[in-house]
C-alpha cells in the first residue's frame, strides 16, 4: 500500500498537467481570437514578431489560467473533489450508497448486507456504509484490481476538475475577449463544454466501480467475470 498510492498519484499528476498543457494551449488560441485548429496554432508561432505584444499577452493569461487551475485542483480537499463530481452537499463519496443502491453491482445486495449485518443495523445511515466500506478498502488496498480502479478514479475525477476549471475560465475569459464572432467562439464553446460534460459521467461512473469493486473483492468475488475466489 505505500507504494501503490504514491505511484497512482505520480501517474495522475503527469497525466494532469499534459491534459493542462493541452487545454492551456487552446486558451491561448482562444485569447488570441483565432479561429480553433492546429493550423492557427501553427500560424501563431511562425508569425510570432507580427503579432506582439498581444501574442505575449495571451500566451501569459493562458499559461497562468492553466497553472491556476492545476494548481487549485491539487489543494482541494478530498471531500469538495467528491461533491463537485457528484453535485452532493454534506457527504458525497461513491460508497456512501453501496450496500443500499438501485443500480447494478458485481454482486447481490442481500449477500453484502448479510455479510456486513451492522450496515442494515444502521437503517442504511450512508455514513455507516461509508465507515464500513472504507475500513474494506483499507484492508484489500494493495490488491491489484483495487490498486488499478482507484487510480483510474483519481485520475478521471481530477481531470474532470481540471475540464470544470478550463470551462470555467473560458466562460469568464469569453465576454471580456472583445466582440469575437460566435462562429469563432461556438468550437471552443463545444470542445470545453464537450469536455467537462464527459468526463463529469465517466468520472461519476469510475467512483461507483471502485466502490462497487472494494465490496466485491471483500466478498470474495473477482470483478469483470473472474467469479469467486
Amino acid at each position: 500500500m505505500r507504494e501503490t498510492r504514491p505511484a497512482a498519484e505520480r501517474f495522475v499528476g503527469v497525466v494532469a498537467g499534459v491534459f493542462v498543457a493541452v487545454n492551456g494551449a487552446i486558451l491561448y488560441l482562444f485569447l488570441l481570437q483565432f479561429p480553433f485548429g492546429l493550423t492557427p496554432f501553427l500560424a501563431s508561432l511562425r508569425h510570432w514578431d507580427r503579432l506582439t505584444p498581444r501574442i505575449f499577452v495571451a500566451a501569459a493569461l493562458a499559461a497562468a489560467l492553466a497553472v491556476v487551475a492545476r494548481l487549485a485542483v491539487s489543494a482541494l480537499p478530498e471531500r469538495w473533489k467528491d461533491r463537485l463530481t457528484y453535485w452532493r452537499g454534506g457527504e458525497a463519496h461513491p460508497a456512501r450508497d453501496v450496500f443500499f443502491t438501485t443500480r447494478r453491482q458485481p454482486f447481490d445486495g442481500a449477500e453484502a448486507v448479510r455479510a456486513f449485518p451492522e450496515v442494515k443495523e444502521a437503517a442504511f445511515a450512508p455514513a455507516r456504509q461509508l465507515a464500513v466500506w472504507r475500513r474494506l478498502e483499507a484492508e484489500r488496498a494493495a490488491h491489484p484490481i483495487v490498486a488499478g480502479t482507484r487510480a483510474y478514479w483519481l485520475l478521471v475525477r481530477d481531470l474532470h476538475l481540471l475540464s470544470l476549471a478550463v470551462l470555467l475560465a473560458f466562460l469568464v475569459s469569453w465576454p471580456i475577449n472583445g466582440a469575437l464572432p460566435f462562429a469563432v467562439a461556438a468550437p471552443y464553446l463545444f470542445v470545453f463544454g464537450t469536455q467537462y460534460l464527459f468526463l463529469l459521467l465517466t468520472a461519476r461512473r469510475a467512483g461507483h466501480r471502485y466502490a462497487d469493486t472494494v465490496l466485491a473483492i471483500a466478498l470474495g468475488i473477482e470483478p469483470g467475470g473472474g467469479g469467486r475466489r
